[in-house]
């Protein structure tokens, strides 16, 4: 297999054309890793295409290669890897009849290993489109005390009445992308966020990059948003960039710990899990909180009890 790092100016090296075309020759496998990032040399991949021969383009792009991005912060760079792991280990002979690999590195983080130890309630304003869904995706995939609102929080008593019901919010969700403070909201929204600040509403922002989901680059936000929220500090704090995936449960696992979330252990789990079965919920109830069930139980049992067994291959 030979792996080939996509960046500019690496389809018109002709010693890196002389590989590429002595290895498709010879019938040998790609894998390819996207350098995304324009300040290390990176590009869309429109662009690095535009760069390669027009011969070898769709033996090179449009052959269904295995492909990861590469990026520069470690919990993201761990999925790419797991890709290009299994990439190599599909071509040998050990796992040539598989069609994938349930690779896992120590130390990763996954959404699905978390949990909020304190009740979280986001505010997913309606006047900050795509902010809704990616609250949705988060609460789904995170366990513990967490709901979704629209319904403005009561601490703002400098916006409008919400007509919406909701639990009072603990934190604002601020969704960014290329559409975030354009439009005939974006004022309105631009108040809801100064307000937030006001009442010190905690504000976890989330930077989208994929393009389907109309992401941009985080300099594009310096041009639009109001100027008064930028010089107040808005964006002093990090925003969790979210991509697509594989790396999406990634993004989502770091906006859980920027509202709190933290990994939980086989026996935390037991002693959730045994707790809120021993807890009878009347019917209608309105807590958030999802209840066991007797294969939750026993699954975390079973992690208690072996906490090192190996159930997937380790890179």
């Amino acid at each position: 297999m030979v792996l080939c790092f996509l960046s500019r100016g690496y389809l018109r090296s002709t010693n890196c054309l002389r590989e590429i075309r002595a290895a498709l020759e010879k019938g040998k496998p790609l894998v390819l890793v996207h350098e995304a990032d324009p300040d290390k040399g990176g590009g869309t991949l429109a662009e690095l295409r535009s760069e390669c021969p027009e011969e070898l383009r769709a033996a090179i792009f449009d052959a269904g290669w295995p492909m990861a991005v590469w990026h520069r912060i470690e919990a993201f760079q761990h999925v790419s890897l797991k890709v290009i792991a299994e990439a190599l280990l599909l071509k040998t002979p050990k796992y040539a009849s598989e069609e994938a690999l349930p690779l896992c590195i120590p130390g990763e983080i996954r959404a699905d290993g978390l949990a909020f130890p304190k009740p979280v309630v986001l505010w997913a304003s309606t006047l900050n489109a795509g902010a809704r869904e990616l609250a949705d995706d988060l609460a789904a995939a995170v366990t513990g005390s967490r709901a979704v609102t629209d319904a403005t929080p009561s601490v703002l008593s400098s916006l409008p009445a919400s007509n919406s019901e909701g639990d009072e919010a603990t934190h604002m969700l601020l969704y960014l992308n290329k559409s975030t403070w354009a439009g005939k909201g974006a004022e309105a929204l631009a108040e809801q966020v100064r307000a937030a600040r006001r009442a010190r509403l905690p504000i976890v922002m989330a930077h989208e990059n994929d393009a389907v989901r109309n992401g941009c680059i985080f300099g594009h936000f310096f041009e639009v948003t109001p100027r008064d929220l930028i010089a107040d500090g808005l964006y002093h704090d990090l925003a969790v960039g979210c991509h697509a995936d594989p790396h999406r449960q990634v993004s989502i696992a770091l906006l859980a710990q920027a509202l709190g979330a933290t990994k939980q252990t086989a026996q935390s789990r037991v002693r959730r899990v045994t707790a809120l079965a021993r807890t009878t919920q009347p019917r209608g109830s309105s807590s958030k909180t999802e209840p066991s069930s007797g294969d939750d139980l026993a699954e975390a049992c079973e992690e208690s009890a072996a906490p090192h067994a190996q159930m997937s291959q380790i890179v």
